[in-house]
């Protein structure tokens, strides 16, 4: 799993002297106490500054993808992370596998679209799918998921039970050139007597550059609040030993 990390070790210089007025047993609480503060606010950070101002447009999915995962006195270290499939349903896609290509550059994942087309034989292995120069995206620059929806109910990717999706009952629009068994170019829908590109299939991974600096974002926001969140727990609890 890529996930960012911060812990105390070796990080601050003088943190033993900003907590030394507390009694012993209240040094570890405030401790946790400073780095789950200051792991809210690089979440934060992240979400409402970062994401936003490297993503044209992120949807609800991709804000909430970010997550943190809660210093304890057993484990001093607080880590946000990306959700990845462990935290997602049975089939559905992870913003793990979406958001690491933009962090770390490369090819990117497969999507759910295009697993569905491989399970059910329609494209081999190493295809991917891209949008065609005809389809309609949504204000996020996406297929949106009902014509995603459509496209694989008209090609019969709906190969599990349940899935079928009620295709004779509705007019098949979508339809793949050449048909099976030759190797698709892509999938097509007819308007009047034009042909129209809805998905382009290629056989090298769409590429991402390196663009969201996640690491070095988190890593300064970190840096920037941590100290005064450690200066705020030890007030907190020298309030608490007066009383």
């Amino acid at each position: 799993m890529d996930d960012f990390r911060f812990s105390i070790k070796n990080d601050f210089d003088g943190i033993d002297r900003i907590l030394n007025s507390l009694e012993k047993d209240l040094i570890p609480k405030a401790t946790v106490r400073a780095l789950n503060r200051t792991a809210d606010k690089v979440q934060e950070h992240l979400v409402k500054i970062v994401l936003p101002k490297y993503i044209d447009r992120p949807t609800r999915w991709t804000l909430n993808a970010v997550m943190t995962r809660y210093a304890r006195q057993k484990r001093m270290e607080a880590v946000i992370l990306l959700k990845d499939r462990s935290y997602v349903s049975k089939g559905g896609g992870d913003a793990a596998s979406y958001l690491n290509p933009m962090i770390e550059g490369g090819d990117r994942n497969a999507k759910n679209f295009e697993r569905r087309l491989r399970r059910s034989g329609l494209i081999r292995k190493g295809q991917y799918a891209v949008p065609g120069a005809d389809i309609r995206l949504d204000r996020f620059g996406n297929i949106p998921k009902s014509t995603s929806a459509h496209i694989l109910r008209d090609v019969q990717a709906f190969t599990e039970s349940g899935h079928s999706q009620n295709t004779m009952r509705k007019a098949r629009k979508f339809f793949m050139l050449p048909k099976a068994p030759h190797k698709p170019i892509g999938i097509y829908y007819r308007q009047g007597k034009k042909l129209k590109q809805a998905i382009v299939f290629t056989d090298d991974a769409p590429n991402y550059e390196r663009r969201l600096p996640f690491y070095k974002e988190a890593d300064k926001k970190a840096r920037d609040v941590i100290s005064e969140e450690f200066s705020e727990a030890a007030k907190y609890y020298a309030v608490k030993v007066a009383k």
